[in-house]
């Protein structure tokens, strides 16, 4: 198999749900010395790492992948390195290498407007919110590391990881326990199942509902839609099922033309519009909502439409995994930051593209859509 195709079998495995199939196919490139001075593969091994949290053994990877990058001379695997360097430490909350890692990824990325520069952004403003220092603080910083020459192997700089941050040890092997005839047999509970929440916004031809349940069984979805009603059922993995009904969405969808996709965290369901009418809600005049998994009234979906007037602030997202107060605020923002961070690499790509290009007024999460066309900004009363 060519590198290319191995490199994007290896992009789709990282955001499958089945486990045993990712770790099957990561043994075989990630043990594959054919593969071993691939600086894209090698960036795909750090991030595999990453969703781990093995962050030792992530930072060892991606500094062999900078090596193999300076050694080659491409800029963009420069940036891209540099770039998931700057991730690690942005979740190991070193905020200051996190900034200095994403200002050198700048410095090697060519693209305008890209993921990396927006990244550099968010680090930045976390970076004076956490530390205390001051924009021109930064500046001065960034230009002093702009200033070095492109051969600067940044790769050779590790700032000691925190201490709580430990390479996992394997488990030694316990004693067989012998179990007496009168002791009672310990069984394990069966798994819990999740709170269901859902989100949606208008993109323009098409509404997106987000079912937010992690590890959904593909196979297990029926989805129902007519005209103007939509009935999903699906169980995830642990074999807890799930129901979700609306009697009467805003408006008529075309069944024909709409569809869904699942992923690693959610459920997503694109109903595709049969008029030009921006939706207010997602639901019609007398509509009652069924759903067999109680959802909180914190989590009722924020409606996003395409002539919101109010931009969001993309540079203010807060990316950890742990800030569950920005989670749990209610506010538009925090909705935004957590539809970013939950979504797949694809989605989050088609909000940066959508948004950007849209001045704001536009978003997107379906990357098949956007990623081949320009995203024109959206004139308040009409629908592209």
């Amino acid at each position: 198999m060519a590198i290319a195709d191995k490199i994007q079998e290896l992009q789709d495995a990282l955001f499958s749900t089945d486990t045993k199939a990712v770790e099957a196919l990561l043994a075989d490139v990630f043990g594959n010395p054919e593969f071993e001075h691939s600086c894209k593969i090698t960036i795909l091994k750090a991030q595999h790492l990453l969703r781990r949290k093995e962050y030792k053994k992530a930072i060892e990877e991606i500094n062999k992948a900078l090596k193999i990058a300076y050694e080659n001379g491409r800029r963009a695997d420069l940036s891209a390195a540099l770039h998931v360097k700057a991730i690690i430490y942005f979740r190991l909350k070193d905020y200051p290498h996190a900034f200095e890692f994403a200002v050198r990824a700048c410095h090697f990325d060519d693209v305008p407007n890209s993921e990396v520069k927006m990244f550099k952004n968010i680090v930045q403003e976390k970076y004076l919110k956490e530390r205390g220092v001051t924009e021109a603080d930064l500046k001065k910083k960034e230009q002093d590391l702009n200033s070095k020459p492109s051969g600067y192997d940044i790769s050779t700089i590790d700032p000691p990881l925190p201490k709580q941050v430990q390479t996992p040890v394997a488990n030694k092997k316990k004693d067989p326990v012998t179990t007496k005839k009168n002791d009672p047999v310990k069984t394990e509970k069966p798994a819990q199942s999740q709170t269901l929440r859902t989100d949606w916004f208008d993109s323009g031809k098409t509404v997106e509902l987000s079912i937010y349940v992690k590890n959904i069984s593909a196979a297990s979805v029926v989805l129902t839609i007519k005209k103007d009603t939509l009935d999903v059922k699906f169980n995830d993995t642990n074999g807890n099922n799930y129901n979700y009904t609306v009697n009467k969405l805003f408006d008529e969808i075309d069944d024909g033309k709409s569809s869904f996709k699942v992923y690693g965290t959610k459920l997503s369901i694109l109903l595709a519009k049969k008029n030009n009418k921006v939706w207010k809600s997602l639901e019609g005049s007398n509509s009652r909502d069924g759903v067999t998994n109680t959802i909180p009234k914190d989590d009722i979906p924020i409606p996003y439409t395409s002539s919101a007037n109010k931009k969001v602030e993309w540079t203010r997202f807060n990316f950890e995994e742990d800030d569950e107060d920005d989670e749990e605020d209610g506010t538009p923002q925090a909705f935004f930051e957590k539809l970013y961070r939950e979504a797949d690499s694809d989605a989050q790509k088609a909000m940066m593209k959508s948004f950007m290009e849209s001045n704001g007024t536009s978003l997107s999460t379906d990357w098949e859509d956007v990623g081949s066309r320009r995203v024109d900004p959206y004139v308040d009363g009409e629908v592209d």
